[in-house]
């Protein structure tokens, strides 16, 4: 049995959800947390972002290897030096490669940065990978205009799903601090601004992927025999429910939560909820992703 695609799915998967959170967080933290909060909150998450670290650091360094050995159909040349060359030289995902390494080093000496700029480097560093991953995939099946506008489209995808889905573990926290006096204005302040924030993020997110499932399909899913297509569908009914519930919290739960204790953990396992459907979300974006639609 060939291991290899499925050594190829588990790195997309661990690149995809430790570059959408760190992106996700350290943005939301640099340009929606009140200054008073941000740094307290960026330590408050150092042991997330170390796991989010290691997982994209593992990820990163083994992707072209594996990729090289899907291509070869086998590990026997997986670290051969000629199949890895070839795979920098003429390939998209190895054309990227070394771009991800620097930034991944970026990511990895922010910490030695002083106050807040481990903040801004995380965001910055993290945003590059993401766009690299535009650089792989479906998104040059197309050359020409088509393909560049794919590309694009791929880049805005990634970056608004990581600006919502990233944003959830510091929202959790936030939650937390609500009841606060010391911290409670500027948290309200920092989840008012998520939330309009979110309208913006959300709706790029839906508007993005409509045109990446045109893109590479030409119409919507519906051959449920089909694996690619029946992975899609699950896909977009999970983005619906996490949707859905984003709606439930913004215009139910969280007016409520001002006066029910009772509202208030309810928004906070409903915004637990929807990491979850994110985290599943992530793992049918990377089966998608080495699988061939139709």
């Amino acid at each position: 049995m060939n291991t290899a695609p499925i050594a190829w799915v588990a790195c997309r998967f661990l690149q995809d959800a430790a570059l959408l959170n760190l992106w996700g967080m350290s943005t939301f933290i640099a340009s929606l947390v009140p200054a008073p909060l941000r740094m307290g909150l960026w330590a408050r998450l150092r042991g997330l972002r170390k796991i989010l670290l290691v997982m994209a650091g593992v990820a990163v360094v083994a992707s072209l290897p594996v990729q090289a050995s899907v291509i070869v159909g086998g590990w026997d040349h997986a670290m051969s030096l000629q199949v890895v060359a070839d795979m920098l030289r003429a390939t998209s995902a190895g054309r990227a490669w070394p771009i991800q390494l620097a930034a991944l080093l970026v990511l990895l000496l922010a910490r030695l940065l002083p106050a807040p700029y481990p903040v801004h480097a995380t965001a910055l560093a993290s945003g590059v990978m993401l766009g690299c991953l535009a650089l792989t995939g479906h998104a040059v099946m197309h050359d020409g205009l088509i393909g560049r506008v794919h590309q694009f489209n791929d880049v805005v995808h990634v970056l608004a799903a990581g600006a919502w889905l990233g944003a959830l573990p510091v929202v959790v926290l936030l939650l937390s601090d609500i009841s606060s006096p010391w911290s409670a204005a500027a948290v309200r302040q920092a989840l008012s601004r998520f939330s309009a924030a979110g309208h913006v993020a959300v709706l790029c997110v839906i508007v993005s992927g409509a045109c990446n499932v045109w893109l590479v399909l030409g119409r919507l899913p519906s051959d449920g025999q089909d694996r690619y297509q029946a992975m899609l569908m699950v896909k977009i009914g999970l983005t619906a429910a996490m949707v859905l519930a984003a709606v439930i919290n913004r215009y139910i739960l969280v007016p409520a939560a001002r006066r029910s204790a009772l509202a208030a953990r309810y928004l906070h396992w409903l915004t637990l909820s929807e990491i979850v459907l994110a985290f599943g979300i992530v793992g049918l974006v990377a089966a998608l992703g080495i699988d061939a639609p139709g």
